[in-house]
């Protein structure tokens, strides 16, 4: 997840919120992050390099459809660092991180350890007008879902501005590979 915080004068907190399985035998958390900034014409304007923050375990719902749960190991590390937008940028930002690998135990993506993501955000030109943020979604989804029972998940996000919000489903974006990982190196 990746979200923005105006703080004013053209500078906002950038966070970026990565979940992995640390019992997977799969991706690490990067040390550093790089966040990339693209301008509206999609010209890399920027590289940010993210220190790794400390993770957190996160424990699943207690009152799941199981009796026993399975061993699970999920952690959450937050990245976050501010950026002040240069006077030059006139039109709106991207926001971009690129993972090339996944956790090698995903079963619903073919080949998750040569697979990558791609998390963006845009902060629009009103957003840079206005002085305006992001919304954040108020949960994290579920670590254990159970087959054949219902799914009852809040997805909601809260917006501090209060502006109107809009859901829908997509497809998730391509990340690159071993030897395309960054959006700058060729993707």
């Amino acid at each position: 997840e990746v979200t923005y915080k105006c703080l004013g004068e053209n500078q906002y907190r950038l966070r970026l919120e990565l979940y992995r399985d640390c019992d997977g035998g799969g991706a690490q958390y990067d040390d550093p992050a790089f966040i990339f900034i693209f301008d509206e014409n999609n010209n890399q304007v920027d590289r940010l390099s993210v220190a790794k923050p400390p993770s957190v375990r996160l424990e699943p719902n207690s009152s799941i459809c199981l009796n026993t749960l399975p061993n699970t190991c999920i952690e959450k590390a937050t990245y976050q660092t501010t950026y002040k937008i240069p006077s030059s940028i006139t039109g709106p930002i991207t926001v971009v991180y690129q993972r090339y690998s996944r956790n090698t135990t995903l079963n619903n993506i073919r080949s998750p350890g040569e697979t990558g993501s791609t998390y963006s955000i845009t902060i629009p030109d009103r957003a840079l007008a206005e002085c305006n943020s992001s919304p954040e979604f108020v949960n994290y989804p579920p670590i254990i879902i159970c087959e054949n029972a219902p799914l009852r998940f809040d997805h909601s996000a809260t917006d501090a501005e209060g502006d109107s919000l809009v859901y829908k489903l997509c497809n998730p974006l391509k990340g690159g590979d071993e030897t395309c990982y960054q959006p700058g190196s060729g993707n």
